[in-house]
């Protein structure tokens, strides 16, 4: 009988994920050190933990026996000494010392279940809203609510700023609270997610901080980004999450790539230093050009390097710890692995709490202010790169997720229809026969997080979007030592469950658009992030997501599984924006659309929409009433149309971008590329943002059936 043991010498601080591993012999559960799985059998493993109540480092312990630990969904948080014995003749038990550190202790999820509803479509095949058509579910507060929904786009902490300009002008003019839904995608998620969240009116006046006329916006002013806990721009200016990632999966190339070396030897596993969202795909054009080849140089040698050492690391979780304790724990709001949500008000809530904690999702649970606030709707996307269309809708809301439209064609087959929240993520363990009707009660296992962290995470996943769009072959090696998120799905037509990806909502809508149309919502303001002008025809084109909503791409496969306007009314949306720009006020259109049936979006047509766009642009008149200091700052105008001005954005190199502050010389077209902004930035950004609808408060009240005649 063989006894190895490992100590370490410092607090290891989770939150950290869970997960199993199974052989013929027994259950086995792993010990993983920096993503690399060291596998022990839970039958002759012990693990010293800290004494509950004793102080972090204070070196008391107790043993936590294997029996204790594999019947709970748990995190082992271990301080020193930390021993593993194996008493298993053979067993490998790899020493574990400091520098390899962060470790994380991944203990197999629970096996008990939960009895959550499903809803189907109608056998017309359109679909149940919960929030509205379900008398057990739905929001009494929804209703008295303007038909109106707002959509933001992906690009990053551009969005996230812009975002938060975006709203809080509208909570300024007081029409925030008269929102139906919020539809965010990827970087604007950071925002949707902690701001949908808030307890009360008061919290929500923090969170989203004073809007500041351009006159107003002194040096001295645009420092202050509010309160910590309390305000959002805080939260942006202290938020490191692509280091926070790194530093939790790979050190050593953190270090190499602050210190201005070039990449990690061969040898050595690499993490690819790339942005959290999307933005328009042609935004930054600079960093964004070579970023599949980047990720295959770079990647190439990492697998060199660990063909032979056994699985491939599991960072998935590391991310979203990263965006979650970025975003959502300022405000509380971070918990992944053992929370779950709920909408006060709706008669489900009650007993949310009592049917989480079956399944290790009570720890915290997360109450969505639908009373202050629009409800929320997260965009993400299943990956499926052997698809035709590669990304399909995937959404999540603190109510329900899924797929909203049936997928027949593909395998595994997606859709259509929903599940509670506190039931994603698990394998279906039965469906009550005789039920009739469009709800179903069904009895899953949860096998991982689904959480409101969980969510924003994968909605702001960037590099699996940017792996299965292109380079579709090389999903199965990257999944990985990248960290993309599996989860397990099972569709509503054979019921079958499948492990699927989940990835950026970027993937398949980069406007967050699509969710509702498929709510048929009359009224739909639309916040484009872009990063660079669109003062071309051919620039306005260059994203394709955009000229796809009216068919308009080169590419027909595309247009047939996008458009939803007709194509005539792109270049008049260009035209109108184009003459706003030229004339230096804010670059907003509002215009009433035919909305084309579209069976690949789930989208019904023969209805109208009223959208209006809004767009990250230069203003003239709004950058000619800010202080001399300022506008000394800010870069000139683009030279020509269609062009960067020359300067720190144009010439700042990727690696760079992602570790160094993006200051006020960077506004407003940011490259996506980088992940920390300077607080004067976050506080220009989103006052530009809110001066478009201040400036335009008349038309903007129309949207809302307020002042119109």
């Amino acid at each position: 009988m063989q006894s190895r043991l490992c100590n370490t010498s410092r607090l290891i601080k989770g939150p950290l994920f869970t997960g199993s591993r199974h052989s013929k012999r027994s259950q086995r559960w792993c010990v993983v050190v920096r993503g690399t799985y060291r596998h022990q059998t839970a039958e002759s493993m012990k693990v010293e933990a800290p004494t509950p109540g004793e102080p972090s480092g204070g070196g008391a312990s107790t043993i936590v026996s294997e029996s204790k630990v594999l019947a709970k969904t748990d995190t082992v948080i271990i301080t020193k000494p930390l021993s593993f014995h194996s008493d298993v003749p053979g067993d490998d038990i790899e020493p574990v010392t400091e520098d390899q550190l962060p470790m994380t202790i991944a203990v197999p999820a629970s096996s008990g279940t939960i009895t959550v509803r499903a809803w189907r479509p109608r056998p017309d095949g359109s679909l149940i809203f919960p929030e509205c058509d379900d008398p057990y579910y739905a929001i009494p507060s929804l209703s008295d609510k303007a038909q109106l929904a707002v959509c933001i786009s992906g690009g990053g902490f551009r969005a996230t700023t812009l975002a938060l300009g975006w709203l809080r002008a509208l909570h300024h003019m007081g029409l925030l609270d008269k929102v139906r839904y919020l539809s965010t995608i990827s970087g604007s998620s950071w925002m949707g997610s902690a701001l949908c969240f808030q307890k009360d009116a008061a919290a929500v006046k923090d969170f989203l901080g004073t809007y500041l006329p351009p006159g107003q916006c002194t040096p001295e002013a645009l420092q202050n980004v509010g309160a910590k806990g309390k305000a959002y721009a805080r939260a942006v200016a202290d938020a490191v999450p692509l280091e926070a990632f790194m530093r939790a999966t790979d050190p050593n190339v953190l270090q190499q790539v602050q210190a201005g070396l070039a990449p990690a030897a061969e040898s050595g596993p690499q993490i690819p230093l790339k942005a959290a969202d999307p933005p328009p795909r042609s935004s930054t054009p600079h960093a964004s050009r070579d970023i599949a080849s980047d990720l295959k140089k770079e990647h190439r040698r990492s697998f060199r390097g660990n063909r032979d050492k056994g699985e491939q690391r599991e960072v998935a979780m590391h991310w979203t710890c990263a965006m979650a304790e970025a975003f959502l724990e300022p405000f509380g709001l971070h918990e992944v692995n053992k929370s779950t949500v709920r909408v006060p008000g709706t008669k489900v809530a009650d007993e949310i709490e009592e049917r989480a904690a079956k399944v290790g999702r009570a720890d915290k649970i997360y109450d969505a202010n639908v009373k202050d606030l629009p409800f929320l709707i997260i965009g993400q996307a299943v990956l499926l790169p052997r698809a035709d269309a590669k990304f399909y809708p995937f959404e999540w809301t603190p109510l329900y997720g899924g797929c909203p439209v049936p997928y027949k064609d593909i395998t595994p087959k997606l859709g259509a229809g929903w599940v509670e929240t506190v039931g994603l993520n698990a394998e279906l363990v039965a469906k009550r026969d005789g039920t009739a009707g469009t709800e179903v009660e069904i009895e899953v296992r949860p096998i991982g997080p689904a959480s409101l962290g969980e969510a924003t995470g994968i909605s702001s996943a960037y590099h699996s979007l940017v792996v299965g769009d292109r380079m579709p072959n090389m999903l199965d090696g990257l999944r990985k030592p990248l960290g993309f998120h599996s989860t397990k799905y099972f569709d509503m037509q054979d019921w079958d469950t499948h492990d699927v990806l989940l990835s950026d909502g970027g993937g398949y809508d980069l406007y967050g658009i699509y969710p509702a149309l498929r709510r048929q919502v009359p009224n739909i303001m639309v916040f484009n992030c872009n990063g660079r002008p669109l003062d071309t025809l051919d620039a306005f084109s260059s994203d394709k997501d955009l000229p796809g909503l009216f068919g308009c791409t080169n590419d027909p496969e595309f247009n047939a599984q996008r458009q939803v306007f007709k194509s005539e009314c792109f270049n008049k949306l260009f035209e109108a924006l184009r003459k706003k720009a030229k004339a230096g006020e804010a670059p907003l259109h509002v215009d009433d659309y035919e909305v084309l049936e579209n069976k690949h979006m789930g989208i019904k047509g023969g209805w109208t929409a009223r959208v209006m766009w809004v767009m990250n642009e230069r203003m003239s008149q709004f950058e000619a009433m800010l202080p001399e200091a300022i506008r000394n700052q800010i870069p000139p105008p683009p030279n020509t149309e269609g062009e960067l001005p020359e300067g720190f954005q144009a010439a700042s190199p990727m690696a760079r971008a992602l570790f160094e502050k993006a200051t006020l010389k960077a506004y407003p077209y940011v490259d996506t590329f980088f992940m920390k902004y300077e607080p004067d930035l976050i506080s220009l950004m989103a006052n530009h943002a809110a001066w478009m609808l201040v400036s335009n408060e008349a038309l903007v009240k129309t949207m809302f059936g307020i002042g119109m005649p």
